[in-house]
């Protein structure tokens, strides 16, 4: 099995507008844009790049300015994109965010569906001896439900972990239909509840027990300045991460560095409150910074974080 993780899914520019007050209103509110590479996949293929774990992206964007934009960034920060589908038929996926003065996000439109929809089973078919050799594969519910499941079914047949994340509401839906083992499956708390009911710490014990639980080993919930929950179903155990007290910038981007910081540790054989504690690091990065990925990621910064707060906090 090959040192790579295979990284499928949402690949898009994402334009962030980030209002100068705290109650921004469904009006014309004061504050900065910021335009840079995003897209769910993207961003963890990104960050594992920055933290020197071999990264190969899979997905789809268009023979366009924007693509071209991703591509040089791609370029520039080591990210292998020769498996990525290049469409003179789509414009490049664009996610559009609206974020207030204290970094929560107030609104965002995602126009990535023209996309996704080339990332087809027949195109997953030609990249299948690729991430037959992953040693991890990375996934999103941007894609549909038959690529997803190609994706399970591979991982699966090949004794190789699958880490999904739910991206949104509305497309964490699909993880119903899917069958076989998800190692790891990562919502944010509304997520999580639309999926599972609504998320209750004295109950979640009764309800690993239920069918709907039984396909993940672990389900990793994160809630924001609430921190994190570890809920590993295979072992019937719950474990409760606190976050940490930063001033956070703007919050798109976040998740997808805690999924990178996490990933590392699965690489480097750290346990999974270890693999967590890593996630939580990762997300620091992210949180304090205005891109999709912060350029002060790297894997000496992570670590020595990683050392220095698990000394004081974790």
């Amino acid at each position: 099995m090959q040192k790579y993780v295979s990284v499928i899914g949402g690949i898009n520019l994402d334009i962030k507008g980030i209002s100068n007050i705290t109650d921004a209103k469904a009006d014309s509110n004061i504050g900065k844009t910021h335009f840079t590479p995003g897209g769910v996949a993207r961003n963890v293929a990104e960050n594992l790049s920055r933290l020197k774990i071999p990264t190969n992206l899979i997905g789809c964007i268009g023979n366009d300015d924007n693509g071209q934009l991703i591509l040089k960034n791609a370029e520039q920060n080591g990210i292998n994109t020769e498996h990525v589908l290049i469409s003179s038929e789509i414009n490049t996926s664009v996610y559009l965010s609206i974020s207030n003065k204290e970094g929560s996000l107030v609104s965002a439109v995602n126009d990535m569906k023209d996309s996704l929809n080339l990332v087809s089973v027949d195109y997953l078919k030609e990249k299948a001896e690729l991430i037959k050799n992953s040693k991890v594969i990375f996934a999103d519910t941007n894609l549909n439900k038959d690529a997803l499941q190609y994706i399970i079914t591979i991982a699966n047949e090949n004794k190789i972990p699958v880490f999904i994340d739910t991206v949104s509401i509305e497309k964490s839906n699909v993880i119903k239909d899917l069958t076989g083992e998800i190692n790891f499956l990562s919502p944010n708390l509304n997520e999580f509840n639309n999926l599972f009911g609504e998320f209750d710490m004295d109950r979640i014990t009764w309800k690993m027990d239920s069918p709907i639980f039984k396909k993940f080993k672990s389900i990793i919930l994160k809630r924001g300045e609430k921190g994190i929950v570890l809920i590993n179903i295979e072992q019937q155990k719950i474990k409760l991460f606190s976050p940490m007290k930063i001033e956070v910038a703007e919050p798109n981007g976040a998740g997808d560095a805690f999924n990178a910081g996490f990933i590392y540790g699965l690489m480097y054989a750290y346990d999974e409150y270890d693999s967590i504690q890593l996630g939580i690091c990762a997300a620091y990065y992210a949180l304090i910074s205005t891109h999709s990925v912060s350029e002060k990621l790297t894997e000496e910064n992570l670590l020595n974080l990683y050392r220095q707060k698990s000394k004081n906090e974790f």
